[in-house]
C-alpha cells in the first residue's frame, strides 16, 4: 500500500516535470537568443512545449517492460519529437489554411494533442497498474 493515491502520485510524477520543463523553456529560449518573440507567445509556448516531458515519462512506463525496451521507446519518440521540424520546410500558406492566420490556431491544435496523448496514456497507465 502506497503513502499517497494513484492521483497524487501522478501529478507529482507529471506535475514536476511539466513545472521544470515550463521554467526552463522560459529561461533558456531568451538566453540562446532563439529568436526575438514576445513574452506572451514565449509563456504559450513554453506551456504547451512542456507538457512533453509528462508524455515522455508516461510513454516510457506504459510502452516500455525493461530498460532496454526503455531507450527503444526514447529513440522512437525522439523521432516523433522531430516531426514538427517539418512545418520549415511547408510553405506558410497551406499552414494559414490549416489552422488560421495567427499563433492562436496552432496552439489550441497542439494543446488538445497534447493534452489527448496524455490522457490516453495515464489512461493506459492506471489500466495496467490495475493488471498488477
Amino acid at each position: 500500500m502506497a503513502p499517497v493515491s494513484l492521483r497524487a502520485y501522478l501529478l507529482y510524477r507529471i506535475g514536476l516535470r511539466v513545472v521544470i520543463a515550463f521554467f526552463i523553456t522560459l529561461i533558456a529560449v531568451p538566453l540562446a537568443g532563439l529568436g526575438r518573440i514576445p513574452f506572451s507567445q514565449l509563456v504559450l509556448a513554453a506551456a504547451l512545449s512542456s507538457l512533453s516531458g509528462g508524455i515522455v515519462a508516461l510513454a516510457v512506463t506504459a510502452l516500455a517492460k525493461n530498460k532496454v525496451e526503455g531507450f527503444g521507446v526514447l529513440k522512437v519518440l525522439q523521432g516523433a519529437q522531430a516531426l514538427p521540424l517539418v512545418a520549415w520546410f511547408v510553405p506558410a500558406a497551406y499552414w494559414r489554411m490549416a489552422v488560421g492566420e495567427g499563433y492562436w490556431g496552432y496552439w489550441v491544435v497542439g494543446l488538445a494533442a497534447n493534452l489527448l496523448i496524455l490522457a490516453l496514456l495515464i489512461s493506459h497507465f492506471r489500466k495496467s497498474l490495475a493488471r498488477t
